[in-house]
């Protein structure tokens, strides 16, 4: 018995202890420099509306943030294509998103509040082979709105991320045989990202 309570006793002191280190850690974490260069891997839920409109959409992005304490400038980039073929018709499809996220930083010991705003704009094409005919589509969407989330740092180097946003969109669709058209709405998006730094 008086084993069990001495080894209760060592336990609690061995946490107590690393969590008293780990506050001082994250005082710490917070007074230092973030680092003026990452690299991120985004993955963004799938809107309907643009799985819809389009056959490839990018919905993974990679992005280019530019860093200091208090704000943070973040280029995104993707690219997706499909091609299939069957019986003599063939379908091919090609998307680009590029976007840029301005933010302003907030920090507390290892997490980075982020809020700021996010424009992007997506260039699809669907073109299509049948029975000799030829039909071609273009979508283009963009989107602007507010942005935020947060950022906890698992290291200098490496951190997770998740963010929400509410964006504005402006939809111009057209084809081989018809004039665009164009349409506006909202929706709202999610977000997680892994980010590399340097």
């Amino acid at each position: 018995m008086n084993s069990l309570i001495k080894s209760g006793l060592f336990y609690s002191a061995f946490i107590i202890s690393m969590a008293f280190s780990s506050m001082a850690q994250d005082d710490e974490e917070s007074k230092k420099q973030i680092r003026p260069v990452a690299i991120s891997v985004k993955v963004t839920q799938l809107d309907l509306m643009e799985l819809n409109l389009l056959s490839a959409f990018p919905g993974n992005v990679i992005g280019f943030s530019i860093n200091t304490n208090y704000f943070r400038l973040e280029p995104l980039i993707g690219f997706a294509s499909q091609k299939s073929e069957v019986d003599g018709e063939s379908m091919e499809a090609r998307a680009s998103r590029i976007g840029l996220g301005a933010y302003g930083i907030t920090r507390k010991n290892r997490l980075n509040y982020l809020y700021g705003l996010k424009v992007e704009s997506i260039n699809g094409t669907n073109e299509y082979r049948y029975a000799g005919e030829y039909e071609k589509y273009d979508t283009k969407i963009y989107s602007w709105g507010p942005d935020f989330g947060a950022e906890y740092m698992l290291s200098d180097r490496f951190s997770i991320a998740g963010m929400a946003g509410i964006f504005h969109l402006k939809v111009t669709d057209g084809s081989t045989y018809s004039e665009d058209e164009e349409s506006t709405g909202w929706r709202s998006e999610t977000s997680i990202a892994v980010r590399f730094y340097f």
